[in-house]
């Protein structure tokens, strides 16, 4: 009888641990991600400008702006997440070098929160001239930060944490060779070897012409093999299903970044990356590169694209395996890339200078001459004409066009001087960044 009635009791307090018990969290499902995607753009705009303002006086590292504009941006992180010990501090955010401050939030993962996606953007930007002029970087990179801090923000929101963390990174001192991260990679918050992939986010909402208001770049994807690029592909089809506004985000391989932002860090580090990029246009490091001048809506657009790329990443069953970049540089796919964007930008040739157009007009007869020849053509020298194709039309952009609110998708022209006062060009290759390989 004692026996039984042990039993007895033993079984109801079983019983009523295991009500007790929460449920285990659950995997997101589509309706989950869909509606994070919806959520994804909601900030942008308040971010792009409050970073693009006169007041934090161009977010040059070292200077006051920069302290105001990292004050500002602590506040953001706050609401998305801890810093990586745990805390919420300010110093639990930030992670100071030489010559600035990295800032870094986290998103702690359900099932593997020892393995990190990383989604980051560069805040700092050239300060102010010496005429007291602001260089606002309203597209470099404050639309960047925005889209990085807003998508956050809606994997924050989802019902359940996804499976995998999420960093946050906002690098400081970019602008002077990627030093931010740089130095983080040297002294890491977070193990590399733990960080499974990054996504990095730099020039968003502008447009190298009118005709490519809607169309952008994604560089470097292969770094993670098919699994990283068919991630960022199925974001874009994603996108341009759901949306009619959708920007269509053309791969490029890995050297066409010209190693001129943060990606190239993590690259050179092991680390599975793909970089979003709208490339640099005639508002590029000028005192013009001012929030009106910014595309809202393809920023929201890609907002969704990078959203979807980063909770892909996060939930996803695999990781992507480190990919050395090609050492043939580029592929038959960027003949085809480069060949789309010249098309589209084709009809804005009769903004050029006779001379200009004619100049252009060749280096897309090239490269359409290349996809014309078809994959099993694709010589060796071919590479060297995608190449300077690339570089040849980014010149005579910035020199042949002004720079112009009416690039964007939303209201009239307005023409500004877009002369460049401050020579601020970033390497394209870095003597710091560290030798790239395997982890």
């Amino acid at each position: 009888m004692l026996r039984r009635t042990m039993a007895a009791s033993y079984g109801l307090a079983l019983g009523l641990a295991l009500i007790s018990l929460p449920d285990p969290a659950r995997a997101l499902d589509a309706s989950d991600i869909a509606g994070g995607a919806r959520r994804a753009p909601v900030g942008t705009r308040e971010i792009t400008a409050t970073l693009a303002s006169d007041e934090l006086e161009g977010r040059n590292n070292l200077t006051e702006g920069s302290r105001k504009a990292r004050a500002y941006l602590i506040g953001q992180l706050r609401e998305i997440g801890p810093g990586v010990s745990g805390g919420t501090d300010d110093d639990a955010y930030e992670h100071p070098f030489a010559l600035g401050t990295n800032l870094v939030a986290v998103i702690r993962g359900r099932e593997l929160p020892d393995e990190y996606v990383m989604i980051g953007a560069h805040y700092d930007h050239l300060g102010v001239a010496s005429n007291g002029d602001v260089y606002n970087g309203a597209t470099d990179n404050a639309a960047g930060v925005a889209v990085a801090v807003s998508v956050a923000r809606a994997i924050r929101s989802l019902p359940e944490a996804p499976r995998r963390s999420v960093a946050i990174a906002l690098w400081d001192a970019e602008e002077d060779g990627l030093l931010g991260s740089i130095a983080y990679v040297g002294d890491p918050a977070i193990p590399i070897e733990r960080t499974v992939a990054y996504v990095n986010l730099d020039i968003q909402g502008a447009n190298l012409s009118p005709g490519l208001a809607g169309t952008s770049i994604a560089v470097g994807a292969e770094t993670g093999g098919d699994a990283l690029s068919d991630v960022v592909a199925d974001a874009v089809r994603a996108e341009l299903s759901a949306s009619p506004r959708g920007v269509e985000t053309l791969p490029i391989s890995f050297i066409f970044g010209q190693l001129r932002s943060d990606y190239a860090t993590f690259v050179a580090a092991g680390v599975p990356t793909v970089f979003f990029s709208d490339s640099t246009g005639s508002c590029y490091h000028t005192v013009r590169d001012e929030t009106r001048f910014v595309d809202f809506d393809k920023l929201a657009s890609q907002s969704r694209i990078a959203y979807r790329t980063t909770i892909a990443l996060a939930e996803g069953a695999d990781t992507p395996d480190f990919v050395a970049p090609n050492p043939a540089l580029a592929t038959y796919g960027d003949a085809i890339t480069l060949d789309t964007i010249f098309t589209r930008a084709r009809p804005d040739l009769k903004r050029f200078a006779t001379p200009q157009r004619l100049a252009l007009e060749r280096v897309f007869d090239a490269v359409h001459a290349i996809v014309e020849r078809g994959a099993d053509a694709f010589r060796p020298d071919d590479v060297g004409t995608l190449l300077d194709a690339a570089l040849q039309t980014l010149d005579v952009l910035d020199d042949g066009l002004a720079c112009s609110s009416s690039f964007a998708r939303r209201g009239g022209p307005v023409f500004v001087p877009g002369e460049r006062t401050h020579d601020a060009g970033r390497p394209v290759e870095s003597p710091h960044l560290p030798s790239r390989g395997t982890r």
